[in-house]
């Protein structure tokens, strides 16, 4: 059991918001589940290869086809991920650290009233992360899925998301020391010391840096909308989420 901690809102004391530390949720998923501790040093190995990614490939078969987050241009061409990257000195054992790489989605869930005049009134936001480490066919399972943050959708639209997801201040300062998605992927772009299962004769547990770094976010179109903060909903007039095009602008369809 991981305790959520509860964040108060910039000039506030009861605007709040619920994090989940993802570190402490990580290191109880490595010391329970040793499949996926395996998986985890595996692929950190993989990735730390440098020029290993040419031909997509699993269990040193080589693929004709894109079937993984990690064989797509975005994560080849991370600075720490991809195909030019290095592997990184563990200061605390000597050898290699650990790389891992995450992906987060947001959506909205109604836990009550989800019909009539009072939806939405109770309605929460979700953030929560899968571990690219895992094999796809396990880390998007629930049990693997991990909650990162949860809020009421009137605080988040209070507030905005910036704050939500970075921790920052009502002037954009972030404090470093908070456990918002931005503030724990920080951490992990610093190194995190971690737990995992010795591969000595003896077994036991030794302790390992760890860094992580968030490639994809993702959600449906309403909730990317927010997420984005370019629009509270979907609309033919702006079909893209991500930018404030609108059609009936005169200058929507100038030459560039």
């Amino acid at each position: 059991h991981v305790a959520p901690v509860r964040r108060v809102m910039p000039g506030q004391q009861t605007d709040c918001v619920w994090d989940f530390p993802l570190e402490e949720q990580l290191q109880a998923l490595i010391k329970h589940d040793y499949g996926a501790a395996h998986q985890i040093k595996e692929s950190a190995f993989r990735w730390s290869a440098a020029g290993a990614a040419g031909a997509a490939t699993r269990d040193g078969v080589t693929l004709n086809k894109l079937s993984d987050i990690t064989d797509g241009n975005i994560f080849k061409t991370h600075p720490m991920l991809g195909t030019t990257s290095r592997p990184i000195l563990c200061t605390i054992s000597g050898g290699d650290a650990i790389k891992t790489a995450w992906k987060a989605y947001y959506d909205d869930v109604e836990v009550a009233n989800p019909l009539g005049v009072a939806r939405g009134v109770h309605a929460l936001g979700a953030l929560y992360v899968s571990l690219i480490n895992l094999c796809p066919e396990t880390r998007n399972r629930l049990e693997y899925t991990f909650l990162v943050t949860l809020a009421k959708t009137s605080v988040i639209k209070k507030y905005g998301m910036t704050v939500i997801l970075s921790g920052a201040d009502s002037s954009g300062n972030v404090s470093g020391t908070d456990f918002s998605l931005g503030a724990q992927m920080r951490r992990f772009n610093s190194g995190v010391g971690l737990e995992f299962p010795s591969n000595g004769p003896f077994g036991g547990l030794e302790r390992r840096m760890t860094f992580g770094w968030l490639v994809l976010m993702s959600g449906d179109f309403p909730a990317m909308a927010k997420v984005l903060c370019t629009a509270q909903s979907t609309a033919g007039k702006k079909p893209c989420r991500g930018c404030n095009w609108e059609r009936e602008s005169d200058a929507a369809f100038r030459e560039s």
